[in-house]
């Protein structure tokens, strides 16, 4: 969930690819790169000398899995989408990025901590509904394995790091409570840092490195948004 400055900063590297519901989705082209070098790399790792025919089944297949990654990255998001139009706050679009997606609305002072909270569960919530309806189609692996995505993504999101959306849903739990935001934005970002260091260390113990830039990377975005504002309310 991110401001409308953000959506307009990023519409030169990304396009619109339709409105459901009439939100506006914008797909970043850093999503089609991925998808390239994923390609590639599938092709170049598995090339067989002897065959000199690569396995286009193989490589379509994990492309398609990819491609559902992306899809539920999407669902996701418009389940904040959803949640959020029903309690009339305006949506101005989602933008989808190869780790993560983003639901941007319009500025308004008049959102409380209590539609805070609905929204953010709404995208969790998205995913394990997915995933709950995927485990009940069939036992083929492929529909296992986007089941198994969902859960991942959904518990991901339930982290209580800034700007996921357990990161969300600790900040409206801590703004519901009457409490000020100077000890909010303290409490926000040592969660952040709790949550990071244990994401971490799972991720360097996983040898999962990609995870771990992730993780660096949330993590400053949480020091920017708590560290230089205790006197002031922070803004979303």
């Amino acid at each position: 969930m991110k401001s409308e400055k953000f959506w307009n900063a990023r519409k030169r590297f990304s396009h619109i690819a339709g409105k459901p519901l009439g939100v506006p989705i914008r797909i970043h082209y850093s999503v089609y790169l991925t998808l390239l070098l994923f390609a590639i790399y599938g092709l170049v790792k598995n090339v067989d000398y002897s065959n000199p025919w690569p396995d286009l089944l193989g490589e379509g297949i994990f492309l398609l899995f990819l491609t559902t990654i992306f899809a539920s990255i999407l669902l996701h998001e418009l389940g904040h989408s959803v949640v959020a139009s029903i309690l009339k706050r305006k949506v101005t679009g989602i933008i989808i990025y190869p780790l993560f997606g983003g639901t941007v609305f319009k500025h308004t002072r008049s959102s409380s901590p209590g539609n805070d909270f609905l929204i953010a569960n709404a995208g969790p919530l998205m995913n394990f509904a997915i995933a709950g309806i995927l485990s009940h189609l069939n036992s083929l692996n492929f529909i296992n394995a986007i089941a198994e995505v969902n859960i991942w993504i959904g518990c991901l999101n339930l982290m209580p790091l800034w700007p996921l959306d357990g990161g969300r849903i600790l900040k409206s739990l801590l703004a519901l409570k009457g409490w000020r935001h100077t000890k909010i934005n303290r409490i926000m970002l040592n969660s952040s840092r709790l949550s990071a260091l244990g994401m971490g260390l799972t991720a360097f113990t996983s040898r999962d490195y990609l995870s771990l830039i992730f993780i660096a990377f949330l993590l400053l975005i949480a020091h920017a948004e708590f560290s230089k504002s205790n006197d002031k309310p922070s803004k979303e």
